[in-house]
This record gives C-alpha cells, sequence and structure tokens, in this order.
C-alpha cells in the first residue's frame, strides 16, 4: 500500500510511517511541490498510489471523475502532521480495508 502524500501534508510523515506505509512518497520528493492538483492527481491514477490529503478537491474530483485514484480525504479544522501520523495509524485497517475495496474511491477521514 503505497501512499502519495499532497502537499498540503508535512513531509517528514513519510519516514515516520515507514513501518506501516513502506514505500510512500510525498508530492516534493518527486519534484511536484508545487504541480496542481491535476498533474498530482493523474500521477496517483498513473502509478496507481493511494492519494492522501487534506484538500477537499481531491475528495470533489473523486465523486466527480470517471476513473480515480484511491483517495484518502482527511477532514478537521487544524490537522498537524503529529495528528495526521495518528489519524493514519488508528485508522489502518479501515484504509487497508478500502484498498482492497473494488468499487470504492474515496476515504473520509475526521481527524
Amino acid at each position: 500500500m503505497k501512499l502519495l502524500l499532497d502537499q498540503n501534508v508535512g513531509k517528514r510523515i513519510v519516514a515516520s510511517m515507514e513501518d506501516v506505509f513502506p514505500n510512500s512518497v510525498h508530492v516534493s520528493m518527486l519534484s511536484l511541490g508545487n504541480a496542481s492538483d491535476l498533474e498530482i492527481w493523474k500521477l496517483a491514477l498513473d502509478q496507481k498510489m493511494i492519494l492522501v490529503s487534506t484538500d477537499p478537491e481531491f475528495l470533489n474530483l473523486s465523486i466527480i471523475s470517471k476513473k480515480s485514484p484511491k483517495t484518502i480525504y482527511i477532514k478537521g479544522d487544524v490537522i498537524t502532521t503529529t495528528k495526521l501520523e495518528w489519524v493514519l495509524r488508528v485508522h489502518f485497517d479501515s484504509i487497508q480495508e478500502f484498498v482492497e475495496e473494488q468499487v470504492a474511491v474515496c476515504l473520509t477521514i475526521q481527524a
């Protein structure tokens, strides 16, 4: 389960989550720190990565698109990197079920 973390997510989370989400990457690690949402979206789709973001635009794209990468939308007011890591760890089983599900394209988690 390889995650692609959006620029709205702190990049240090990649190293701290290596034990549960190995081989995950932050967009800045791919020189996409200033990429548009659509460019990130297409990369996740092409590379079959699970897109993780706090940006509701990705949720909207997953709803209106005919073909979508698996997207995890973390919803909340103030989401620090530490809080995001905690949320991903706590919801690991739900995330794994979501990834294995054939139909679902977006998982919303309240932080």
